[in-house]
């Protein structure tokens, strides 16, 4: 064998050393995200050298924590800094902390539907989840609804359009990361929005993540422009791990007993300054539901 390849191991002795199946060598080679160092064209066995240990370490140890394939990808290709790296790992603490509340929440309410059953309680319909309760939802997001107006605006920024399924929101926070200065002046440079647009048949929804300006007279490359009109919204303060308890409450629970209904405009959340992603689990955001008065 030429000396060159000498210190280089077949697929199946790599796998053995570094304890990851071939079938997933094999994915992450077809993926682009660790190609085998030398492929023999005659027999096509695949090699790998040594130093190749580490940056396969690093994948797993970013797999651990949550990160998808493409989304290690984009971090091993793009090697960002440590700040950047930094940011990336506290929105995707974040993310997760958010799924693990909303999962101990559903064991909470599973666990009061079992204590109402044994206690006699009248059988919840089939599909009925969540319990109507103002108070319960109140207790579990502890908020206020507000009324406010506000003028008619724009925000520029990057956009998605998803289910959110994969992180693909918090992702494309991480993204606008280090672009927000491309925006130039803006209204308020301690005020970020998340603008959601109408969600379409299969569930995808339009998201922008960006900032408050008064004109723009270019986009930067990638990002849009959303122009909001002058409307009345029902505010409503939370934290990153009750936004979807917050929606279901506003949707499901307030605006049916309210005076108000909603209006089919974008809705967006506002992090302004007393918002910092180190500190996301508690600082505080505002959710903004456009309405209107019942006729």
């Amino acid at each position: 064998m030429d000396h060159k390849y000498v210190l280089m191991l077949k697929i199946g002795e790599f796998s053995k050393l570094t304890h990851v199946t071939v079938k997933t060598l094999r994915h992450y080679d077809k993926v682009g995200l660790l190609k085998a160092a030398w492929i023999n064209r005659y027999n096509g066995y695949r090699y790998y050298r040594l130093n190749q240990v580490g940056q396969l370490n690093r994948i797993v140890s970013m797999k651990e924590l949550g990160f998808s394939l493409e989304q290690i990808r984009k971090l091993l290709s793009e090697n960002p800094s440590g700040p950047a790296l930094r940011k990336m790992l506290v929105f995707k603490k974040a993310e997760l902390e958010q799924l693990i509340y909303r999962e101990q929440e559903r064991l909470r309410l599973i666990e009061i539907r079992l204590q109402q059953l044994d206690e006699g309680g009248k059988q919840p319909d089939q599909g009925d989840i969540v319990p109507d309760n103002p108070d319960l939802y109140k207790e579990i997001i502890a908020m206020e609804v507000n009324i406010v107006t506000k003028k008619a605006f724009k925000v520029v920024g990057m956009e998605v359009v998803s289910k959110n399924e994969n992180g693909e929101i918090p992702e494309l926070w991480q993204k606008m990361g280090p672009r927000w200065k491309e925006l130039g002046e803006v209204n308020d440079p301690e005020k970020f929005y998340g603008v959601c647009g109408p969600t379409e048949e299969d569930g995808r929804f339009l998201y922008i993540a960006g900032q408050e300006v008064e004109e723009i007279d270019e986009l930067p490359a990638g990002m849009q422009v959303i122009e909001l009109p002058e409307q009345s919204y029902a505010v409503l303060r939370c934290k990153i791990p009750t936004i979807g308890e917050t929606y279901e409450y506003a949707f499901k629970t307030w605006i049916p007993q309210s005076e108000y209904e909603y209006v089919s405009s974008p809705d967006f959340e506002l992090y302004d300054e007393d918002f910092s992603p180190e500190n996301s689990e508690v600082d505080p955001l505002y959710i903004y539901i456009p309405v209107k008065k019942k006729v």
